[in-house]
């Protein structure tokens, strides 16, 4: 199918400016250059927050117009 658009031009690549990543569970990712990111955990984070929201709605009374 003919879009009337180019092709990219082909780009070179090497060996140094080519990495490997690796996703995983402890590390969020580990590339090849041993850089390491950390997992930014929000369930934890999200979990914190929906037990305060879940206290406060608890304690509301039913059919009330703040519930």
């Amino acid at each position: 199918m003919e879009d009337g658009k180019e092709l990219p031009v082909k780009q070179v690549f090497s060996e140094s400016t080519t990495i490997g990543v690796d996703v995983g569970i402890k590390d969020f990712v580990v590339m090849s250059t041993v850089e390491k990111v950390a997992n930014p955990k929000y369930l934890k984070n999200s979990l914190k927050r929906l037990k305060v929201l879940q206290k406060r709605v608890s304690q509301k009374q039913n059919g009330s117009k703040n519930r």
